[in-house]
């Protein structure tokens, strides 16, 4: 519904943004400078964050991109009384369960900090025998490992 002529005056250049699920690097960064910017606005002290509040966030998709993170950490700064901000200040949303990145391709690598690296080899090895349709061969090519080696991976994570 957008006149075709004003839309090729204005559409000069495109510039793409990645989502804050692309961008999971940024999350840290982000909270710190929301969490100074906020406690500043609402007369708090506060002295940081919990690992386990920072891995929830991590890990959380942000449909919201950067505007919800924003307002997640303000409500967070808001209810917080201790001045540390905990799993116990998050919004009801992250409490369900349901904030985990459940689509392989989603998983950035903050999500796997603190994994079991067996675990991590092991949803690798999966990933990529998905990606080669099970063609073991392509698999460790892929994998940089030779074949024997991955066919005892195999065996040993249960994958055949």
């Amino acid at each position: 519904r957008f006149r075709r002529d004003l839309y090729h005056r204005l559409n000069v250049v495109s510039i793409r943004l990645p989502s804050l699920a692309e961008r999971a690097e940024d999350i840290p960064i982000l909270i710190d400078h929301f969490m100074k910017m906020f406690a500043k606005k609402h007369n708090k002290h506060i002295k940081g964050m919990t690992p386990a509040a920072r891995r929830r966030l991590q890990m959380y998709s942000w449909p919201g991109n950067v505007r919800e993170l924003r307002n997640v950490i303000e409500s967070m700064t808001v209810v917080d009384y201790d001045g540390i901000l905990d799993v116990d200040d998050l919004p009801e949303q992250f409490a369900d369960g349901d904030t985990r990145r459940t689509d392989a391709n989603n998983v950035s690598l903050a999500a796997l900090v603190g994994k079991p690296l067996e675990e991590i080899e092991k949803m690798f090895i999966a990933e990529t025998l998905r990606a080669t349709g099970g063609n073991r061969e392509e698999a460790a090519r892929l994998l940089g490992i030779g074949e024997r080696t991955l066919y005892r991976k195999i065996k040993e994570y249960g994958l055949s």
